[in-house]
């Protein structure tokens, strides 16, 4: 191993422990649950059982329409213009006083590349008058917008839903994609390449768990596992994805396959 493989797996595991757990990890309970004999990566006690955790970073090879080829095109610039839309809206939402309750809107986007800057206001703006507009005729939560409703908004905007919030209001990207562009079959295919070696430890643990990180600046690096909602195939008993960049932790549904025979 590597110097920097072995700086990113202790980076990523710190990440997800204190995703689990809650706790910080130090660097003496760190090397002690790491792996000599490697595989696995790290062993570690939890909750009684024997827990076996291989990890891997995640990169793109082939990325079509990377920021390289074109940066207009690309996934992380979608997600991102998504992202301050959504800022806008629930910043709009909270200064507008026209009797609403607080309310949750999932707002489900096609392609944004072709979304200026300057639009983005414009467009949350637009969604929050629609909202409004269909709240004031008297409708009552929750309030469902098609693509029909919304296309004279913009052309990126799939459908809204609006339901009732908590104590104040959000609103929330709800995901949608391509698989490729969700990163799932680099997900997958790191899990079987990574899955070839449990026969080689899987019978001391009762549990075989896989680690896969990503993040940088390098536009390889990016993913957004959120979009993952359908399973990947795997040997492992559970998958997670550490987006190392913002330190968020998800876990990939897992479909079980057989081992082979032994």
């Amino acid at each position: 191993m590597g110097t920097y493989p072995r700086d990113s797996e202790g980076r990523a595991f710190r990440i997800f422990w204190d995703w689990l757990t809650k706790k910080k990890l130090t660097d003496i309970e760190l090397d002690k649950m790491r792996n000599r004999k490697d595989p696995p990566d790290v062993c570690f006690l939890l909750d009684e059982k024997r827990i076996a955790m291989e990890h891997t970073r995640v990169f793109r090879r082939k990325q079509v329409g990377s920021s390289k080829s074109n940066p207009l095109r690309s996934p992380h610039r979608d997600l991102v213009i998504q992202g301050r839309i959504c800022d806008n809206l629930e910043e709009f939402l909270r200064e507008a006083s026209g009797g609403m309750p607080p309310v949750h809107v999932f707002i489900t986007f096609t392609s944004c590349h072709e979304v200026k800057k300057p639009q983005e206001k414009t467009i949350a703006r637009g969604v929050l008058d629609l909202i409004f507009k269909r709240w004031t005729d008297g409708r009552s939560l929750p309030i469902e917008l098609h693509r029909t409703r919304l296309k004279h908004i913009s052309s990126c905007l799939a459908e809204v839903l609006v339901v009732p919030g908590g104590a104040s209001s959000r609103v929330i990207r709800h995901a949608r994609g391509p698989v490729d562009e969700s990163g799932l079959r680099h997900f997958e295919a790191a899990a079987v390449k990574k899955g070839a070696d449990l026969a080689r430890y899987e019978k001391e643990f009762d549990e075989c768990w896989l680690l896969l990180s990503a993040g940088g600046s390098h536009p390889d690096f990016w993913f957004d596992p959120s979009l993952s909602s359908p399973a990947i195939r795997c040997q492992f008993s559970r998958v997670f994805f550490v987006d190392e960049s913002r330190g968020r932790v998800y876990e990939i549904p897992v479909a079980g396959v057989e081992f082979p025979a032994k």
